[in-house]
C-alpha cells in the first residue's frame, strides 16, 4: 500500500468597502457652505478614484466631480482630473466658475519632496447679488499654468501632528479681463507643529501670497472662512497679504471611538488694500476639536474668536463662532 497525504490550505477573504460617503461644512464670518458626495478609491480593482460632491454655498448650488490616479505610469505619480461649477459669494458679486483642470504630483525621499504640476482653464460669471438674470452679468475666460514645490511632510500620531513642511507654488495666469492680459502670482506656507508629553501639540502655520495686477475675481480675499477667524467672510481683498495661525492643542480625552481636544489661538494677518492702504488683523479664541481618531480627518472643530483690530461691529468685542470639519489647518 502507498501512503497518501492531503495538503489543505485555508484561505480568509474579506472584502473592503471602497465607496466612501463624503460630507463638509464651514460656517464662519456671516457665510457657510456643505459639501455632500461619495468616492471610490478602487474602481474596478484597479486603485482608481471616482468622486462627486454636491454643493451648497450660502443660497448657490454648486457640483465637483474628479477621477484620480495614484500610481500613474506605474510609479509614484498622483494624478488628478477635475470638473467642478462652483459659486463664491464676495462682496459685490457671486462668482460662478466652471473649472476644468488637471494636476500631477510627485512623491520623493520618502514623501518629504513633493513636486507639482497644474494646469486650469476657468470661466467666470461674475453674478448679481440680488439673484437677477444673469444674461448681462460680465464673462471670462482664464487660463492658469501651475508648478509647486514641498519640501518636508506633517504626520499624524492618532489626533496630534508633527513636523515641518514648506510649500512655494508659482502661478501664470492668462486672461483678458478689460485691460490686462495676465499676470504671475506667488504664494507659499510654511507648517510646523510639535508635541509636548502625551496630550499637548503646539501648531503654527505661515502664509504669504503676491499677485501682478489681478482682476477682482482672481485676487485674494482674507476673513471668515478662509484663514483669519472672527472677521466677516471676505474682510479684505488683496494682492499682497502676509498671516500667522498659532495654535495649543491639549487632548482632554482620548478613547478608541472619539477625542476631544481643546485649543487656544492666535490669528493675524497684514494685507496691502486693492484701495490703498495697509489692513492688519489680530484675533483670538479658543475652541473645541470632536475627532474620530479611527477615521483621518474626520470630526467637528468649534471655535470662538474675537477679532481685536478693525472689528466690524460698533462695540469692538464681537466674538464670532467658526465652525467646521477637522482642525483649522
Amino acid at each position: 500500500m502507498v501512503a497518501t497525504g492531503e495538503v489543505v490550505a485555508t484561505y480568509e477573504l474579506e472584502e473592503n468597502w471602497t465607496l466612501n460617503p463624503l460630507f463638509s461644512f464651514a460656517v464662519g464670518g456671516d457665510a457657510a457652505w456643505l459639501r455632500v458626495g461619495a468616492s471610490d478609491n478602487n474602481v474596478l480593482g484597479r486603485y482608481l478614484e471616482l468622486g462627486a460632491q454636491y454643493e451648497r454655498f450660502g443660497v448657490y448650488n454648486g457640483f465637483q466631480a474628479w477621477a484620480r490616479d495614484p500610481r500613474f505610469l506605474s510609479k509614484r505619480l498622483d494624478w488628478v482630473v477635475i470638473v467642478d461649477r462652483l459659486v463664491r459669494p464676495r462682496p459685490d458679486f457671486a462668482d460662478r466658475r466652471l473649472r476644468i483642470g488637471t494636476e500631477l504630483n510627485s512623491l520623493l525621499g520618502n514623501d518629504m519632496l513633493r513636486l507639482t504640476a497644474k494646469l486650469e482653464a476657468l470661466y467666470d460669471v461674475l453674478l448679481p447679488l440680488d439673484g437677477s438674470d444673469d444674461s448681462g452679468a460680465p464673462r471670462q475666460w482664464s487660463a492658469l499654468a501651475e508648478w509647486g514645490v514641498r519640501v518636508g511632510r506633517i504626520d499624524t500620531i492618532r489626533v496630534r501632528q508633527r513636523g515641518v513642511s514648506l510649500e512655494l507654488r508659482n502661478t501664470i495666469v492668462a486672461t483678458q479681463f478689460s485691460n490686462l492680459n495676465g499676470f504671475s502670482q506667488a504664494w507659499l506656507e510654511l507648517l510646523a507643529l510639535e508635541t509636548f508629553g502625551e496630550r499637548w501639540n503646539l501648531a503654527a502655520r505661515v502664509q504669504a501670497g503676491v499677485q501682478g495686477d489681478a482682476p477682482t475675481f482672481l485676487q485674494f480675499y482674507l476673513g471668515g472662512l478662509t484663514v483669519v477667524r472672527g472677521y466677516i467672510d471676505n474682510f479684505v481683498r488683496t494682492q499682497r497679504y502676509a498671516l500667522l495661525n498659532a495654535e495649543a492643542r491639549f487632548t482632554a480625552f482620548d478613547s478608541r471611538w472619539i477625542s476631544l481636544v481643546a485649543a487656544g489661538f492666535v490669528d493675524t494677518a497684514v494685507a496691502a488694500r486693492t484701495t490703498g492702504g495697509v489692513q492688519p488683523m489680530l484675533a483670538t479664541g479658543v475652541g473645541m476639536r470632536f475627532l474620530l481618531p479611527w477615521m483621518v480627518k474626520t470630526g467637528l472643530r468649534v471655535d470662538g474668536a474675537v477679532p481685536l483690530l478693525a472689528a466690524s461691529c460698533p462695540s469692538g468685542f464681537c466674538p464670532n463662532l467658526s465652525i467646521g470639519v477637522y482642525q483649522f489647518f
